[in-house]
This record gives C-alpha cells, structure tokens and sequence, in this order.
C-alpha cells in the first residue's frame, strides 16, 4: 500500500511538471515542433486500429453466423427424427448453444 502511494505520488508531481515546463517554453519563445506531427501520426495509427478492429468484428461475426446456421440446421434434423411427446437431451442442449451463440452474435453487431 505504501509503494502504491509512492507511486501516485510521482506521477502526480510529474503530471504537474509537464504542463508548467510547456508553459515555459511559449514564454520563452520556443516553437513547439512536436505537436502537429505527433498528433497527425496518432490520428492515422487510430484510424487504421478502428479499420483493424471493425475487419476482426467482421470477421468474427461472419464465423459466428456461418455456426449458428449450421446449429440451426442440426437442430431442425434432431427435432425432425425425436419422437413428437419427448425432446432429447442432444435438441435441448443444442437449442442452448444456439441462444448463447445468438447473444454474442447480437452484442457483436452492437460493436460492444
């Protein structure tokens, strides 16, 4: 617990530090160079992360629907051999799967 204070405490004081010595620099004239490029360089890593990352969605979301589809159609065969009075345990426990697979399915559309 005291390292943890120790810790916080240092990087307040140079989180404090940061913009006083940024302060000094435009007092004093100094051009500051390294904005622009800086942040035009983080701008293009961000959008090419959001490009990555809605690909991966994608892609996962096409994986997960091609699955659900292929549960559905297990199921429709297990229910259409079962006896018309009793459902197995094999159509329960795959109409189980189907609905945890649609959830994720449907929060991954949310883009969550």
């Amino acid at each position: 617990m005291e390292k943890l204070v120790w810790v916080t405490a240092i990087i307040v004081t140079f989180s404090m530090m940061a913009p006083a010595q940024k302060r000094l620099s435009i007092v004093q004239g100094e051009p500051n160079y390294s904005v622009a490029p800086e942040t035009e360089a983080s701008a293009t890593f961000s959008r090419e992360m959001l490009h990555r990352q809605a690909a991966d969605r994608n892609l996962a979301l096409r994986r997960d629907t091609d699955k659900l589809l292929e549960l559905a159609s297990q199921l429709k065969q297990n229910v259409d051999h079962t006896n018309p009075n009793l459902l197995s345990l094999d159509v329960i426990r795959k109409a189980q799967e189907i609905e945890k697979l649609a959830k994720s399915v449907r929060e991954k559309m949310k883009g969550d």
